[in-house]
Order: structure tokens, then sequence, then C-alpha cells
């Protein structure tokens, strides 16, 4: 399986515009809680270029066995960067379930 760390989004790209997923790696118990529907945003260092409706591919991670799993792709619908409330260099995620459709 190919390593995701600070990979290039990958872009699809639409009649309307070009779609954005970048892949993140997500540790436990963050995963789980994302899968619940109990944790919607991600909080996250700002060392991609994140914008409001890009998709993130969250992948579940062991950090043991160093493996990578389950995948949930979620819609970014808002991004907070107020340094009044996030420590500089990071970005919090609000996110929802979305579909991304991608045509041939």
């Amino acid at each position: 399986m190919r390593n995701l760390e600070k990979e290039q989004p990958i872009i699809y790209k639409t009649d309307n515009r070009n779609i954005r997923e970048h892949q993140l790696k997500t540790i436990e118990p963050y995963f789980s809680a994302v899968k619940r529907g109990e944790k919607t945003f991600e909080v996250r260092k700002f060392d991609r270029d994140f914008q409001v409706g890009d998709f993130i591919d969250l992948v579940h991670y062991n950090q043991q066995t160093k493996q990578l799993g389950q995948r949930i792709t979620k819609r970014i619908t808002y991004m907070l960067t107020d340094e009044q409330y996030v420590k500089e260099g990071y970005v919090i995620l609000g996110m929802v379930d979305d579909e991304i459709e991608i045509p041939f």
C-alpha cells in the first residue's frame, strides 16, 4: 500500500471545477468517532492546501502495525484558522458526508 504522508491531493476534473481529495491517516479513537458520526470535525496541521468543498479521505491507521485499513470520505464545509481559537499552523475542518461524483 502506498505512503499517505503529505501526498498531493487527488484532483478530479469536472466541467464546473476541480474536485480535490486529500488522503489523511487517522488513528484511534478518532477514526471510530468519525465512523459513528460523533465527530464532525478534524484538527490538522495546515500543511496542505485544504479548501471548503474539497474531500478528505480519512484512512484508518494502526500505529503499532503501521497498516492502513478502512476509509471514510467527507466533504469540507468549514475551516477555522483564527489564532485566537486554533494553534498557529493548524486548522479545524468542519466536515459532512457527501458523495463524489466523478464523470467518466
